[in-house]
């Protein structure tokens, strides 16, 4: 077996924690860099992040040892190496989310009365405003430039949007104050879930484990939540 086949084995264990990295690994979007019966680490091209799912027993010094001497983000899917990234790499930060992961192979069946479509960049200053997450100005450009956003419109009115991260993840999702209990963001990510499906993607999303509204949004569409915790380490 090559690499990657090796990588998918060990990921494919459980397919729903390690969702993000199958995905990435099957459309180009990673490099494994280290992969065997133990443990994976890839590189993501689009988001340059290394991801990491290992068990306990794996050699976690030998895989960062293939890291950059600058590796500056991980997304991690066990907690016990989390230590030796921050003493390698010097990186403090851990935000823990839950993956959540659309298993289905049918689209979500819908129906609304506005209309949802895909963003231009004439939304960007529009996007940084409302986005709650920081997120500046070059980012959403190469975002909307990758036509991965969209946004829900009742005539020239913006109702929200959403949007597919550099890593792959489902995210970005906002719907403005007066629009808000009107079904647009369940709208909004079962278009994109349909979306993925069309690319032949894994729809997943990663939900930082304190927000509960979106948590509560990926139960009522029917994803499934992985056991373990996704955390972005920086």
């Amino acid at each position: 077996m090559d690499k990657n086949q090796i990588a998918l084995k060990y990921l494919n264990k459980d397919p729903l924690l390690n969702a993000d990295i199958i995905d990435s690994i099957i459309h180009h979007q990673a490099d494994v860099i280290y992969a065997d019966s133990l443990g994976v680490m890839v590189f993501n091209n689009n988001s340059d992040a290394y991801g990491i799912s290992a068990d306990i027993e794996t050699d976690i010094d030998g895989m960062l040892n293939l890291c950059k001497a600058d590796a500056d983000c991980f997304v991690t899917h066990q907690d016990f190496y989390f230590n030796k990234i921050e003493e390698r790499f010097g990186l403090k930060q851990k935000v823990e989310c839950y993956q959540a992961v659309y298993t289905k192979k049918i689209p979500i069946q819908h129906s609304y009365d506005f209309e949802i479509r895909e963003l231009t960049l004439d939304y960007i200053d529009f996007v940084v405003k409302n986005y709650s997450r920081s997120a500046d100005a070059d980012y959403i450009t190469e975002r909307i430039n990758s036509k991965c956003m969209y946004g829900a419109f009742l005539g020239a009115d913006i109702m929200g949007f959403i949007g597919v991260h550099d890593e792959g993840a489902m995210g970005m999702l906002e719907v403005m104050a007066e629009h808000k209990r009107k079904g647009v963001g369940y709208a909004l990510e079962a278009y994109l879930i349909n979306e993925k499906l069309k690319q032949g993607h894994i729809p997943y999303a990663h939900i930082i484990i304190s927000n509960t509204a979106s948590y509560s949004l990926q139960k009522k569409l029917g994803l499934e939540f992985a056991d373990g915790i996704v955390s972005w380490v920086f």
